[in-house]
């Protein structure tokens, strides 16, 4: 293990323009409120690609480290993401930054190499910040390409509302797909994004054909030393205008029995979920009511966490939990079928996985909701909610565009 203070120190806003015109590069940020041991962090020039899970999980088991004490949550590993469609993409990173938001220092770290290595490598991203120059400001041009019907939108909540009844399923999360032509280039959307939305779990990845533009809310789940949290949300609420406003809308949504009923369903399926990879009654929800509030909404979030089984690995908690019971619904085997039939187009990354894992098997992925993909000029996006036997469409569909606001205050639409 090896790690020092970098010789410069780059902004944020520089390593996101680095990231645009990078392959294989990716930026994690720590917003919101900054507490102790908040971290931020950046990597280039992985070592290799994965993009199938055979080759992943082999590498994986093989490069595992046991019993590490390490000085960052995360010190190189893979990052990367698992679309809806459970199709992994992971860059391999055994060196990386890493941003302490409690002493304001970028780090150079490493579990795996050394300090010749380490400094290697900080010369060629020394030598790459200074090979990028600053696009000229121009009039931005984004115009939409593709956006919800709202009397197509209510007709799908009347099908999901008929395998309600018939006791299929307990609650849906249905989706719908948004695409928007822009001059916008993407570091230029994430800052934009992250401006007007900070989260706990942004990220701003660069695949080589496609950018990822992330700006969610959601823990998926964090892994640290065998325990295994995970917290979904249900329940979105706009922050009032004042004060006043703003707690009895926090109030609202706290007792809201639609919102409690459904995090409640969520919250059993979840703690199911876990119980297959996690030791026999070690699941707890600590949290069941928790309300979370960003700098435009609120949400109401649960708490569940377990001890990990021996020698589980990524892929097996991946198998477990995924896709998330938050985006999909209960029973999730059967909410996946029929959202199916209803979603015309694969979601991608959004609503799959997004994150890192360790070499010591630690990870944090966020569920890449409030995310965009962007290729080219088209920016690709959803966003969604559940629906229960009482959703209400008008009301649905005004959370529906209430979750894309932030996202079309970025794109200045």
């Amino acid at each position: 293990m090896f790690y020092y203070p970098l010789t410069f120190q780059p902004s944020l806003s520089k390593l996101a323009s680095l990231v645009a015109v990078t392959p294989a590069s990716f930026l994690l940020e720590s917003q919101g409120t900054i507490k102790k041991g908040t971290y931020s962090y950046f990597g280039f020039n992985p070592g290799n690609i994965f993009t199938s899970w055979i080759n992943f999980n082999q590498t994986y088991n093989q490069e595992k480290i046991h019993h590490v004490l390490k000085t960052f949550p995360w010190m190189g590993g893979w990052m990367g993401f698992v679309t809806y469609e459970n199709q992994p993409w992971f860059g391999s990173f055994p060196m990386i930054a890493v941003f302490n938001h409690e002493d304001g220092v970028w780090y150079g770290v490493s579990l795996t190499l050394g300090e010749a290595e380490l400094l290697q490598w900080e010369r060629q991203l020394s030598l790459a910040l200074e090979s990028i120059s600053t696009s000229p400001d121009k009039p931005v041009k984004s115009t939409w390409i593709l956006k919800p019907n709202f009397l197509d939108y209510s007709k799908k909540i009347e099908q999901i509302k008929n395998y309600l009844e018939a006791g299929d399923i307990y609650q849906a999360n249905l989706t719908e797909p948004f695409q928007v032509k822009t001059n916008l280039l993407p570091d230029q959307i994430y800052l934009k994004l992250k401006k007007s939305s900070p989260v706990h779990y942004a990220a701003f990845l660069n695949t080589g054909n496609s950018f990822i533009i992330s700006s969610s809310p959601e823990l998926f789940f964090s892994i640290e030393n065998a325990t295994i949290k995970t917290s979904p949300i249900k329940g979105t609420s706009r922050c009032g205008e004042n004060k006043n406003e703003d707690e009895k809308r926090k109030d609202e949504l706290l007792n809201s029995a639609k919102d409690r009923a459904e995090l409640l369903m969520i919250t059993d399926l979840e703690r199911n979920d876990l119980g297959r990879v996690c030791q026999y009654g070690s699941v707890i929800t600590k949290t069941l009511y928790r309300l979370e509030s960003l700098s435009y909404v609120h949400h109401l979030v649960a708490d569940i966490s377990g001890k990990l089984k021996g020698e589980i690995t990524l892929c097996e908690v991946f198998q477990a939990l995924f896709p998330g019971g938050s985006v999909t619904g209960a029973p999730k085997k059967r909410a996946i079928e029929i959202l199916a039939e209803l979603e015309q187009s694969p979601r991608g990354v959004y609503t799959g996985a997004l994150g890192y894992v360790s070499f010591d098997g630690d990870a944090t992925f966020n569920l890449p909701i409030r995310t965009l993909t962007q290729s080219l000029d088209t920016v690709y996006f959803n966003a969604g909610g559940g629906i229960v036997i009482d959703s209400k469409a008008d009301l649905e569909f005004e959370e529906l565009m209430l979750k894309v606001s932030r996202i079309r205050k970025a794109l200045e639409l």
